[in-house]
């Protein structure tokens, strides 16, 4: 595995360094900025193209993750984020996952057909069927689910930014609570507003009831 691992790094490598041109375009590409699109008008417009056509990597070359060692999964899937990224064509995950899971993911879902997007970030599709399902392979951290179960306290009112950011956080919070019990504050990636101590402290004791 080791003689072929390093093949497919090299692969990998040189489909990193042919692309012809950089995505997104640099805002010092005047002349190309003229032509500028909204994000949502680029993503109507953008060409589609397989995405093993557009790399020349095949979904067939990635064996499967029990196959390696931890230390040579994150040798592979460093350099397939380091390709994808050349291409502006990012696998970008809401939640800390295992290497191991995140590398199974991309190979799973790599026979795609991608945008070829100049003037905004291109997103790999994590998941085909955009829905939760028991057989998921990120399990607990679905991404479908999250927002399956954010959806569900969605209210369709006006909202300013902050009151949005603030209801994102909440359901973040609350997904992590879930997970994670009364330990869920290690893994959050904010600071907890000291106001909403009270009710955080609420929230925990329906959560432990559950």
């Amino acid at each position: 595995m080791d003689k072929y691992l390093q093949q497919l790094l090299q692969d990998l490598k040189q489909a990193t360094e042919k692309v012809t041109w950089s995505y997104p375009l640099s805002q010092t590409d005047v002349g190309a900025l003229e032509d500028w699109l909204p994000d949502t008008e680029e993503e109507k417009t953008a060409p589609r193209i397989s995405l093993e056509e557009w790399t020349g990597i095949q979904q067939s070359q990635f064996p499967p993750a029990e196959r390696f060692s931890d230390e040579q999964i994150d040798l592979l899937y460093s350099a397939i984020k380091k390709m994808l990224a050349a291409y502006n064509y990012h696998a970008t995950f809401l939640f800390s996952i295992p290497t191991r899971t995140k590398y199974e993911v991309v190979r799973t879902h790599f026979k795609q057909e991608a945008i070829q997007k100049r003037f905004h970030m291109g997103f790999f599709e994590l998941c085909f069927s955009n829905k939760s399902h028991p057989k998921c392979l990120m399990g607990t951290d679905c991404h479908c689910a999250y927002f399956e179960e954010l959806s569900k306290k969605w209210v369709n009112d006006d909202l300013t930014p902050e009151e949005e950011a603030k209801k994102i956080l909440d359901a973040e919070a609350q997904r992590l609570k879930k997970k994670y019990g009364k330990d869920y504050t290690k893994y959050y990636p904010f600071k907890l507003p000291t106001e909403d101590k009270n009710q955080n402290e609420e929230a925990e004791e329906e959560t432990d009831e559950d």
